[in-house]
């Protein structure tokens, strides 16, 4: 049978506290994708480039000509030109 972890051998696996972080509060979500710290190394080179610019184009963020292109070929429409919805910091917006 197994025993138990003692509440020592529980608080000795914790967490170490977090650093600080040093991303900023305003990332969007490919800076986010983009950002070492974040989820880069997950997202590494040019596969992720056609959903790096569908997402610009979900969040209507700016695009570059080829972006905009390449966007109209696999959705068949222009992307927005402004976002439909922002969100506060975290608050979703009512409906």
């Amino acid at each position: 049978m197994n025993a138990r972890p003692t509440s020592k051998a529980i608080t000795s696996r914790a967490r170490k506290p977090a650093k600080p972080s040093t991303v900023a509060a305003d990332l969007d979500i490919v800076r986010a994708i983009n950002h070492p710290e974040l989820f880069e190394p997950w997202f590494r080179g040019a596969t992720w480039d056609g959903w790096r610019t569908v997402l610009k184009a979900a969040y209507a963020l700016p695009m570059t000509p080829a972006e905009v292109d390449f966007f109209r070929t696999v959705a068949e429409r222009d992307p927005q030109e402004a976002s439909p919805r922002t969100l506060d910091r975290g608050r979703a917006p009512r409906r």
